[in-house]
């Protein structure tokens, strides 16, 4: 009896690897129930009709075998779905908080707390800049998102650092002493960090890193999954309060 969180699956960005998901499912009869935080679809790159058509098939699987245990919330680059309240059956929300193993848990996909300049006060440019890189990918091949990545180490420019602080900050602030774990996506880089009354947890994306959230009776773990399997890569082990 397993709860799956995952985020960032992008479908109708040509990198997604939402059936890498699929698959790693089929595996596991064990999971009973499904979180999804955020970026299901990517609507800053594709047209909402052919985003879910290239998802159509793994939305009629979760549908079908987790109905009644499936929440979807809803992202930056899928926000337009936050006035819909389902979604081929699947409910639709921002937040979702549940109480595991005496802790409290809260679900978001964090861009709501996000305070770079860019995403928030230059959408329209974000967006159009996604649409172009994302087909300049497709089109060469690319990845541009991590050749940028690699061009700030070359710099020595840490501007993914100085936005991870800022933005684990905010939560940190938000959160703490009203949950004992926040779960979120977003930043796209998988992690568990413990802080003083808080712990944070990001499950990643399903572009890059292939990575979830598997919550057990006893443990919270990220999960690293390929097409042969998946491998624990963190955990944090449930306490007593």
């Amino acid at each position: 009896m397993s709860t799956i969180i995952v985020s960032d699956l992008h479908i109708g960005d040509h990198k997604s690897k939402h059936l890498r998901l699929y698959r790693f499912l089929e595996s596991r009869p064990d999971i009973t129930s499904v979180i999804i935080a955020g970026d299901l679809f990517d609507l800053w790159v594709a047209r909402a009709g052919r985003a879910f058509q290239q998802g159509k098939y793994l939305l009629d699987y979760l549908y079908s075998r987790f109905d009644g245990h499936i929440i979807y919330l809803t992202g930056n680059h899928d926000e337009d779905l936050q006035y819909v309240t389902s979604l081929h059956g699947i409910p639709i929300k921002q937040f979702y908080h549940f109480n595991h193993a005496d802790k409290s848990i809260v679900v978001c996909h964090g861009h709501q707390y996000d305070n770079n300049f860019y995403l928030n006060n230059a959408t329209v440019m974000a967006k159009a800049n996604a649409w172009v890189a994302n087909r300049a990918d497709n089109w060469f091949k690319t990845d541009l998102r991590k050749l940028l990545v690699s061009l700030s180490d070359h710099v020595k420019v840490d501007v993914m650092g100085k936005i991870l602080f800022s933005y684990e900050l905010m939560l940190k602030k938000e959160f703490t002493g009203i949950y004992d774990i926040v779960i979120t996506g977003h930043t796209h880089v998988p992690c568990i960090k413990v802080f003083n009354n808080l712990i944070y947890i990001n499950a990643g994306d399903f572009l890059q890193n292939s990575t979830a959230v598997l919550i057990t009776d006893e443990q919270v773990e990220l999960l690293a999954i390929d097409d042969a399997g998946s491998q624990v890569i963190n955990s944090h082990l449930f306490k007593p309060t």
